[in-house]
């Protein structure tokens, strides 16, 4: 447990900060369970989601950077970050289920806000690999290192 905690956080040292945005929650006041969790289940569900977005992330900050340098197929990027977009909207959905621990309620919003910004950064970054646009690819790939430092912040912030 001890060594897969320090390999994320090795993993998760590499961070950006997040853009603004409203969250599009499709919860309803309807959890998955009854009752709260434990401090510790929530932070570990919610980590778990947010190393999942943060790993997505890094890899189409490389791969992105592979495109622009004709390093890397195009096609199989579009490809790649289609799938990932989905995988993101299934994070959120997962947190957004998640009862949270008592005084949890602040962190839940602003994790689902910083996923939102990934999210959105992603759609944005399918767009430009669409349209061929080099400087738009790698302008996105600055704001999706600023949606991962956003997202490494909330995931040590939880461990606290």
């Amino acid at each position: 447990m001890k060594k897969t905690i320090v390999a994320i956080s090795i993993l998760l040292s590499l961070i950006i900060v997040g853009c603004t945005g409203q969250i599009k929650s499709e919860n309803t006041g309807r959890y998955s369970t009854q009752y709260p969790l434990t401090a510790l289940e929530y932070t570990i569900m919610t980590n778990k989601e947010i190393a999942l977005v943060m790993n997505l992330l890094e890899t189409h900050m490389s791969n992105g950077r592979n495109v622009v340098r004709s390093r890397y197929p195009i096609e199989d990027e579009i490809k790649n970050v289609e799938h990932s977009i989905i995988m993101v909207g299934e994070a959120i959905k997962s947190i957004d289920i998640l009862y949270p621990a008592r005084t949890y309620e602040d962190d839940r919003l602003e994790i689902l806000r910083r996923m939102e910004n990934a999210l959105n950064s992603l759609e944005n970054y399918k767009e430009a690999l669409e349209g061929r646009d080099a400087d738009m690819i790698q302008g996105l790939i600055h704001v999706m290192q600023g949606d991962f430092t956003a997202l490494k912040g909330m995931f040590n912030i939880m461990w606290e």
